[in-house]
């Protein structure tokens, strides 16, 4: 009977045991359920709505989800990670600069409309000019005009001349425009001075924040910086190819690179449980 209970001891540890390694060597992986997002609060300055916010949420969540077999991404209006969008001056700077430069398009568009009016004038001014010296020189070389020619020349060159004034009247405004559209060009330039001074001290356009499990969007410039914010919220970090959406600097990149699908596959491969208890024991201080 000792024998029998001994032999039942030694299987059920056996088992027991079995199961433990098991255990163990299962591996944990951040990618096993999707992480849940929902919208938060959007400041109505930057004129985007918080439907817009969730459609530019989703194309980038799908972004990824589609680089790996389960869904790493998924929209919940109770989600855990809250996307808020907050408004400071790197997004004034910004309005500021796409204003003054929507401005100095339209005013090009209309000095350059008004150059070439003034040239045709000019050139039309320049032919009626040389028409009258050629008459003027024929009738010369025949010993003058009749009276009848004469005044018709006289009154030719007298509306000529008012012609030649109010031509130089207009050249006068247009230079006067051409100082007041560079005036304009000058504040664009001072705007963007002032924003990249801004980004100097306050890069980013979008913070995970993982403490708090909130994403905050500063600047409503594209859809990017939220692509890469979302990648941080799964774990992925930098990649060193700049042609990559997760390499450090913004860029203009829309698809994953080989390195961006190398660093998430990394990250869902997970861990083992026992890999992970030698790292915290490792990790312990005693004291004695």
């Amino acid at each position: 009977m000792r024998f029998i209970t001994s032999l039942i001891l030694i299987i059920s540890i056996g088992v027991l045991s079995i199961f433990s390694f098991i255990q163990l060597n299962k591996i944990i992986s951040v990618c096993e359920t999707a992480k849940t997002y929902r919208i938060g609060t959007v400041d109505p300055r930057f004129g985007i709505t918080k439907e817009e916010l969730l459609k530019a949420s989703e194309e980038a969540a799908s972004n990824w989800n589609n680089a790996y077999p389960t869904q790493l991404l998924r929209y919940d209006q109770t989600g855990e990670i809250t996307i808020n969008m907050v408004f400071d001056e790197r997004q004034s700077f910004l309005s500021e600069i796409g204003a003054l430069e929507s401005s100095l398009e339209d005013r090009e568009s209309a000095l350059d409309l008004q150059n070439q009016d003034f040239d045709q004038q000019a050139a039309e001014f320049e032919n009626k000019l040389n028409n009258l010296n050629k008459t003027i020189q024929e009738w010369n070389e025949k010993g003058g005009a009749p009276p009848e020619q004469y005044n018709k020349i006289v009154a030719e060159q007298k509306i000529l001349k008012q012609e030649a004034e109010r031509l130089n009247n207009l050249a006068r405004e247009l230079n006067r425009s051409v100082a007041s559209f560079n005036v304009e060009v000058g504040q664009v330039n001072k705007a963007v001075s002032s924003f990249n001074e801004t980004l100097t001290e306050k890069p980013e356009g979008g913070l995970f924040i993982g403490s708090e499990n909130r994403i905050e969007i500063y600047i409503n410039e594209s859809r990017k910086d939220l692509n890469r914010i979302l990648a941080h919220a799964i774990g992925i970090g930098h990649v060193a190819n700049p042609n990559s959406i997760m390499y450090p600097e913004s860029n203009d990149q829309s698809k994953l690179s080989n390195e961006d699908i190398a660093a998430l596959i990394e990250v869902c491969e997970g861990e083992k449980v026992f890999d992970l208890i030698l790292l915290k024991l490792n990790t312990l201080e005693f004291n004695f």
